[in-house]
């Protein structure tokens, strides 16, 4: 982000060509994304019947859905108008790091339940015994804790940084690290965190997945053959 600002500028005047389309992406995202993660969450809470494995690694990634969009999107909705941030220094750090969480943990619990999927087709039998929901739980308990865990790294990373002169002075939310080289390594820690590492396990997850039902499909016809 630059730090030139426009001091003669009138931050009440959107041009209603910008308003208009933002508005009504960042509304329906938001009333989309509150209804249906809610629903999500009332249904599989609600029901003793929806309360299976795979179902409680969804009520998990609806909450997190739920967290981004009730905090986040508002926040940015304002921010996409303004400019300058006018949430304070504490919003500035919260919202991003809330957004940080909130990816973490859906990543997480995507990645979790193609393991957990791999490991009920590969090994049925088992995956009774172990696949529980109890189980599941402790492994959703678990995927919140690492998220709040590793989503840190940007609380320092985010500052509320004062720009222009004294007389005029506005603040703007951005990204500032100490050195170049923690901003490097953030990135790199993130790009592993949040795409090289889930998607590597979950080609693993799909491709054995995909193995199985071709190997039983091939078995399919010699058993009917057989009878």
């Amino acid at each position: 982000m630059s730090d030139e600002y426009d001091y003669e500028a009138d931050p009440n005047n959107v041009p209603i060509e910008q308003l208009v389309p933002v508005s009504l992406t960042y509304g329906l995202t938001l009333i989309l994304g509150l209804i249906g993660n809610c629903l999500v969450i009332i249904s599989v809470v609600k029901f003793k019947k929806m309360q299976n494995v795979t179902n409680i690694f969804l009520l998990s990634l609806a909450t997190a859905d739920l967290l981004l969009v009730t905090i986040c999107v508002p926040v940015k909705c304002v921010a996409f108008f303004s400019y300058t941030w006018t949430f304070g220094a504490v919003m500035c750090k919260l919202v991003h790091y809330v957004q940080n969480v909130s990816i973490l943990c859906s990543i997480m619990n995507l990645t979790v339940l193609s393991l957990e999927r791999y490991y009920a087709i590969i090994h049925p039998i088992r995956a009774k015994c172990v696949s529980t929901v109890t189980l599941a739980k402790k492994i959703i308990a678990v995927i919140w804790v690492l998220s709040f865990v590793l989503a840190t790294p940007i609380l320092e990373g985010r500052i509320h940084k004062p720009v222009g002169p004294e007389n005029a002075t506005v603040y703007w939310c951005t990204v500032s690290w100490e050195t170049p080289l923690y901003g490097q390594l953030y990135g790199v820690y993130m790009f592993l965190s949040i795409l090289v590492v889930p998607m590597c396990l979950m080609v693993f997850a799909y491709s054995g997945i995909c193995r199985k039902m071709w190997v039983l499909h091939r078995k399919r016809p010699n058993i009917a053959q057989h009878r």
